[in-house]
C-alpha cells in the first residue's frame, strides 16, 4: 500500500513539472523568436494582463531531529555545534601549543604551564565567548575582576583568566598544513563549512527565501575589510546571507573582496545568488531580492531552474525597462 501511494505521488510531481517544462519552455521561445526579437532593448517589453507562469513547489519543509518543549537552548546550539566541530578546534588547538612549546619563541612562564586541553574544556571556552557578546567590558582581563562596578559570577566559576587567555592565545581552527593561498579565510573554513552542513542536514525551509547582506563588526586590519555607511556596524567583515522569511540563515558567504567568486562569466550578484541557492535550485522556491542583484539575464537563469523571484529593479540596470522609472507605485494608506 505504502509503494503504491510513492509511485502515485511521483507521477503526480513529474506530471506536474512536466507540465511546467512545457510552459515554461513556450514562454521562452516565443520571446527569442525571430519575429519577437526587439529592435532596441526597450522594445522587447511590452504590458500585458497575463498571469506568471507558476512554478510549482515541491520541496519537502521539515526538522530531522526530534526536540522536546523542555528541551535547553544549549539542545538547539549542539545541534548546529556539536561535538565533531569542538574536536577539530581542541585538536588543532593543542597541536599549535605543542609547536610552540617546542620551539625556541616561548619565553614566558605562562605559556610553561599550558596543558592540553580537552572537549570539555573547550566548550566553557566557547561559553565564556558567547558571554563576552552580550555583555561589554573595557579590558577583557575586568570579566573576572571583583570589583563591584564589573564583577559577574559566570566568569570565575566556567575557567580561570589565566587559562582563559592561554587557550585564545593558542586557539586554532585548521590545518595549516592544507593552506589554500586562494582562500582568504581558511583559518575558519573547516568550523564553517561544518556548520553550514549541520543546518542543511536538520532544517529545510518553506518556499519563500531571502537573500540580503550582513555585516560582523571589525576594527582591526584585514585586506577585506568592508565600509559600509548605513550599517550598524560600518566598518567589519560583509556576509552575503540566505535566510528564511524569519532570518533563520540557510548559508552564508563571506565577501573577500575582488576574486570571492573566481571561475564566473557572470557579475558578482548572480553568482552570489546562484551560490547561496546551490542546495535550493530546482525545487520550486521563490527568492527576495533587492536591488543590488536584480537582471534580467539572473531573472531568466532562475526560472530556467525552476526558481521564481521577486525583486526590487534599478531603471539604470542593463537590460531593466527603462519605462520601470516612470512607473510610480501607489502607497496605500
Amino acid at each position: 500500500m505504502c509503494s503504491s501511494s510513492v509511485d502515485f505521488n511521483n507521477a503526480a510531481e513529474n506530471e506536474v513539472l512536466s507540465n511546467f517544462e512545457t510552459e515554461s519552455n513556450e514562454l521562452l521561445s516565443t520571446q527569442n523568436s525571430p519575429r519577437n526579437s526587439p529592435t532596441s532593448q526597450d522594445d522587447f517589453w511590452t504590458d500585458t494582463e497575463e498571469d506568471p507562469v507558476s512554478i510549482p513547489f515541491i520541496g519537502n519543509p521539515r526538522i530531522t531531529t526530534n526536540l522536546q518543549p523542555s528541551g535547553l537552548p544549549i539542545d538547539c546550539f549542539n545541534l548546529f555545534f556539536d561535538d565533531s566541530i569542538f574536536e577539530i578546534i581542541y585538536h588543532e588547538t593543542n597541536k599549535r601549543a605543542t609547536a610552540i612549546l617546542q620551539s625556541q619563541k616561548t619565553r614566558s612562564k605562562r605559556d610553561k604551564l599550558w596543558k592540553n586541553i580537552t572537549v570539555n574544556e573547550m566548550k566553557r571556552f566557547i561559553g565564556i565567548c558567547c558571554l563576552s557578546g552580550t555583555i561589554v567590558f573595557p579590558l577583557l582581563a575586568k570579566q573576572w575582576s571583583k570589583h563591584p562596578l564589573y564583577f559577574h559570577p559566570v566568569f570565575g566559576r566556567t575557567m580561570s583568566r589565566n587559562r582563559f587567555q592561554m587557550i585564545l592565545k593558542m586557539l586554532k581552527f585548521a590545518n595549516h598544513d592544507d593552506f589554500d593561498p586562494t582562500d582568504k579565510i581558511f583559518k575558519i573554513r573547516p568550523i564553517l563549512n561544518k556548520i553550514l552542513q549541520n543546518i542543511k542536514t536538520i532544517f529545510y525551509p518553506d518556499k519563500n527565501l531571502f537573500i540580503d547582506e550582513a555585516m560582523i563588526g571589525w576594527q582591526g586590519l584585514l585586506s577585506f575589510r568592508q565600509y559600509i555607511a548605513n550599517k550598524s556596524h560600518k566598518c567589519g567583515i560583509k556576509l552575503y546571507e540566505l535566510t528564511t522569511y524569519d532570518g533563520f540563515i540557510l548559508n552564508i558567504l563571506v565577501y573577500t573582496g575582488r576574486g570571492t567568486l573566481q571561475g564566473n562569466n557572470t557579475s558578482l550578484a548572480e553568482s552570489v545568488v546562484k551560490t547561496l541557492l546551490t542546495d535550493y535550485l530546482g525545487k520550486g522556491h521563490t527568492v527576495y531580492l533587492d536591488n543590488f542583484y536584480t537582471s534580467v539575464p539572473l531573472a531568466e537563469a532562475l526560472f530556467k531552474e525552476k526558481t521564481g523571484c521577486v525583486e526590487t529593479l534599478r531603471e539604470n540596470r542593463r537590460g531593466n525597462p527603462k519605462r520601470c522609472g516612470e512607473k510610480k507605485i501607489k502607497k496605500e494608506k
